[in-house]
């Protein structure tokens, strides 16, 4: 089976862009190549076009890799990378224990643009999949800057993948997870059943803590609500209104997208960034336990 992005790549071959033998000469090299912190507005209009998923799922932060043309000195984005919080409340601690669980992060999404997604030059050497590795190790390293030193993602075999980008980066492979339950949207989404309890809430005129609420105001607002009868949950600033029932909302999400269906589990993969000193402590509290790369099937 074919991977995603090889999909992808060869689609594009058949409607070239007009500049793409400019971007094409750019990512010639990695030297040419840098990553930064990028919008999630940007990010997630490369996602939505050229990531399997088509959906940027629990995004926080969003990385660009960019190439530099030689010459033009025009700056091309090549690639995204995000990351979020872990899925499912668990999963952090799980990693490393709960001493570093607030360390932990998961890599939601990632994707390189088809002219990006190819062999490049990299210490005199040619790799497939250079780039994709480059941006993903470099996200990494500048995420330590938020606190964030352990990361966890999947490899999808529905799309065809096993990691090898990720086995290219020495990540550990740690086997298979859980299943869950999407449902396959006629825009090519696919989406996963935690937006479930997405349509269960609801925060409008929740005060915001990134304009410096403070959590009196949150349980001011939380005490209003009640006031007017509605039905309040949750805790601190992750307080919000119930509207309906998750039994209620998967009905009306059924009715306009369709039934979920189950995934077929997952490759897990766990990275770590930060000097020598922090990898070795957490490489130490590793609860998981390393396992043989998987391979793609042939034949």
């Amino acid at each position: 089976m074919k991977c995603h992005q090889r999909v992808i790549r060869e689609a594009a071959a058949a409607n070239p862009e007009p500049d793409e033998h400019l971007k094409k000469e750019a990512a010639a090299s990695l030297a040419n190549a840098s990553v930064r912190e990028i919008p999630f507005s940007l990010a997630k209009s490369v996602i939505i076009k050229y990531e399997y998923l088509k959906n940027t799922g629990h995004t926080r932060w969003s990385f660009g890799l960019f190439f530099k043309h030689p010459v033009t000195g025009v700056e091309y984005l090549g690639g995204v990378a995000c990351f979020g919080a872990t899925a499912g409340s668990n999963v952090a601690a799980s990693i490393c224990g709960k001493e570093h669980a607030h360390e932990a992060c998961t890599l939601v999404r990632g994707t390189c643009l088809p002219w990006a997604d190819r062999k490049v030059e990299s210490n005199g050497k040619v790799h497939t999949g250079a780039a994709a590795s480059f941006l993903i190790t470099r996200a990494c390293d500048l995420m330590t800057a938020k606190g964030k030193y352990c990361f966890i993602t999947n490899s999808d075999e529905s799309a065809g993948e096993v990691g090898t980008v990720l086995q290219a980066s020495n990540w550990y492979y740690v086997g298979k997870g859980g299943t869950d339950m999407v449902q396959h949207r006629a825009d090519g989404r696919i989406i996963g059943s935690k937006i479930i309890a997405t349509k269960v809430k609801s925060r409008v005129g929740l005060p915001s803590r990134k304009r410096g609420a403070s959590i009196a105001d949150v349980d001011a607002w939380a005490q209003r609500m009640r006031a007017e009868g509605k039905v309040v949950k949750g805790k601190g600033f992750h307080q919000y209104v119930q509207t309906r029932s998750r039994t209620e909302a998967k009905k009306e999400l059924v009715a306009a997208y369709g039934e979920f269906v189950p995934t077929t589990p997952k490759h897990r993969y766990v990275h770590f960034a930060g000097d020598k000193r922090k990898k070795r402590e957490l490489q130490k509290a590793l609860m998981l336990t390393p396992l043989p790369y998987p391979k793609r099937e042939t034949g």
